[in-house]
């Protein structure tokens, strides 16, 4: 193969493929309400989070 080969078909073939929308964006995109429900998930998991690395520290700590 030549050095400078570059497979146009396949580059025509992404291109297309990422110009079509397949309602994905909007699917994954909350609104309203649902988008304050995500926050409030995002920040029970920190929470938990936090906290099981706190009482996992502090049980060693012990140790």
């Amino acid at each position: 193969m030549p050095v400078n080969f570059r497979p146009q078909l396949m580059n025509r073939v992404w291109r297309g493929r990422l110009d079509i929308d397949l309602g994905r964006q909007s699917a994954w995109r909350p609104v309203g309400s649902t988008e304050w429900v995500g926050y409030g998930l995002v920040a029970a998991g920190w929470i938990l989070a936090t906290t099981v690395v706190a009482g996992v520290g502090r049980s060693l700590k012990r140790a």
